[in-house]
């Protein structure tokens, strides 16, 4: 049995709604020391909300969240906002700012106590005692050995300090933040989407270091290869009723025991159906066989309407006895499963003429002193699949955008093929301006030339919105919906070639397996770079990596 008193973080029905939307209902779970928890459910369904109601900076509209005593919540957001003027040792200080004021006191101490008379130190002592031991405790005394440990684990360690937050990439800043909270040490670690900017490696080291982690642990992370590492329990938001339902072990757990219980609900849904059927007909045919029932040739008219008598209250027994039990199962039916919004589109093109549809000869690209592209060159071909890999900074992303067509390399050429449609899913979801106050089906309309109705049954068909959802501003969707937005976007382009960077990165579960399977089914060209082992391990085609400006093709 959990108990609050164990808990260092206690949620109890919390619910809240945006408008007239619910996004979370009657949410509770609670968290205990060492715990290791997943939240996962579809985008959309308030993940980042609940962590936010968490950290005090949402207040819902019902419920309560209890921090455990003295316990310390850090919490890793999406997007890290700070000064763009400030360097990245003042993020670092603002991130362990209990540490910072620990220090600053305890020098201010030692000041006072140099200069007191022994009768005024004995409360100065104390602080001084106390606040020492604290101070210890957070891992201040080893604060930069723990900093070096840590930026290196996250291929950091090569920045100057001194350097500007606003020169940083967005995923060069999300490793930043992490590696503050990780330097911060809280009782409880809330981490929303912490891979997202992460290549292998770094991924590794991370994992490694959450398991040898003292304090409890909440992570949303659509990677499943790091749920399966690092969480103990699972916690889904159902995108259906709002509330958590919990699941013990790690994401492979949570994924057979969802798939039985799907399973077992449809089996009941199934059954009762079945035994509605068979009612409704048991009381028609044998209504039908007593008002058809027919005296034999039995001369006597005292047994003929005595057997007569008996066999109508037979018969009244039966159809009434089917009748309450057909009552009673449509007053309390058993809901058909729901169905989840999972991708299901499949992925189609115009491949005529297209044998080669892109040829790269000698592209050459660099920024400011390095080089990331050296001298390459390859071909791709109508039925290319080719994964990228490579470490944060190799040069993945430039290559994509030069085959996408929206960066030109320093030196040498790209051919595409004349009329070649590419499908490009950038790993930035930044807003175009002229989406700005559009809902989220005009700005899957902007653009793309086709009737409205068949671009409204066009959405519902890949399993990405429902109808309830083409009326949501587009500013406010979720990261996850909005990649999910980008996602259909692309496929209504019926492109030739699927170009993605990062494609699992903040779209939930059931949606990226669906579009692994899509993209296997798919008869044209995908090139594709990612970090997500999970993907990478079920990819089915070429590894090029990208290395010191080369292209090494993997056997």
């Amino acid at each position: 049995m959990r108990t609050w008193m164990m808990a260092v973080l206690s949620v109890c029905d919390v619910t809240i709604h945006f408008g007239w939307h619910m996004i979370l209902n009657k949410v509770s779970f609670d968290l205990e020391q060492q715990d290791r928890v997943g939240l996962v459910g579809a985008n959309g369904v308030g993940k980042s909300t609940l962590l936010n109601i968490i950290v005090g900076a949402l207040e819902p509209d019902r419920g309560t969240v209890r921090i455990g005593q003295e316990a310390r919540l850090g919490y890793l957001r999406q997007v890290q906002r700070y000064p763009d003027d400030m360097a990245i040792e003042g993020v670092i200080s603002a991130i362990t700012s209990e540490l910072t004021e620990l220090e600053q006191r305890i020098r201010q101490l030692e000041i006072e106590m140099a200069n007191k008379k022994d009768a005024e130190l004995d409360g100065l002592f104390q602080e001084y005692g106390d606040l020492s031991e604290r101070f210890e405790r957070l891992g201040g005394y080893d604060y930069e050995h723990r900093l070096e440990i840590i930026t290196a684990g996250l291929h950091i360690d090569h920045f100057s300090r001194d350097r500007q937050w606003g020169t940083l990439s967005g995923g060069e800043q999300a490793r930043w933040g992490l590696a503050g909270l990780l330097l911060s040490q809280p009782d409880v670690l809330l981490l929303d989407e912490p891979t997202n900017h992460l290549d292998v490696t770094s991924l590794e080291w991370l994992e490694d270091y959450l398991q040898g982690y003292r304090g409890a642990i909440l992570v949303v992370s659509h990677d499943r290869h790091f749920l399966n590492r690092t969480v103990n329990r699972i916690i889904e938001i159902d995108e259906h009723h709002r509330g958590a339902v919990a699941y013990s072990g790690n994401y492979e757990s949570y994924r057979a025991a969802k798939a039985l219980e799907r399973q077992q609900r449809f089996a009941a849904y199934t059954a009762q159906q079945e035994e509605i059927r068979s009612l409704r007909a048991a009381v028609s045919v044998t209504a039908r066989r007593n008002d058809n029932y027919r005296t034999h040739t039995d001369n006597d008219k005292f047994i003929v309407n005595f057997k007569k008598s008996q066999h109508e209250q037979t018969v009244s027994k039966r159809v009434q006895e089917a009748k309450t039990r057909l009552e009673r199962l449509l007053a309390d039916p058993i809901p058909p499963p729901p169905e989840d919004l999972t991708f299901k589109a499949p992925l189609a093109g115009d491949y005529a003429g297209f044998r080669i549809p892109i040829r790269v000869e000698q592209i050459t690209k660099g920024y400011d002193d390095r080089l990331v592209i050296d001298n390459i060159s390859f071909e791709i071909r109508t039925d290319s699949r080719v994964l990228l890999v490579g470490e944060n900074g190799a040069g993945k992303t430039t290559l994509l955008d030069i085959l996408a067509g929206l960066t030109k390399p320093d030196k040498g050429s790209v051919l595409r093929n004349p009329g070649l449609k590419v499908g490009y899913l950038q790993q930035s979801d930044h807003l175009p301006d002229e989406w700005d106050g559009l809902t989220m089906f005009e700005a899957y309309c902007h653009g793309i030339e086709a009737p409205r109705d068949a671009l409204q049954a066009q959405v519902i068909r890949t399993g990405l919105f429902r109808y309830t959802d083409f009326d949501k501003p587009v500013d406010s969707l979720s990261s996850g919906e909005l990649r999910k937005l980008f996602i259909g976007r692309m496929i209504a382009m019926r492109p030739h070639v699927f170009i993605l960077d990062e494609p699992t990165n903040h779209v939930s579960l059931d949606v990226i397996d669906g579009l692994e399977q899509a993209l296997r089914m798919f008869s044209g060209a995908v090139i594709a770079a990612s970090h997500d082992r999970y993907f990478i391990s079920h990819f089915e085609g070429e590894i090029w990596e990208i290395s010191g400006g080369q292209l090494i093709r993997k056997p």
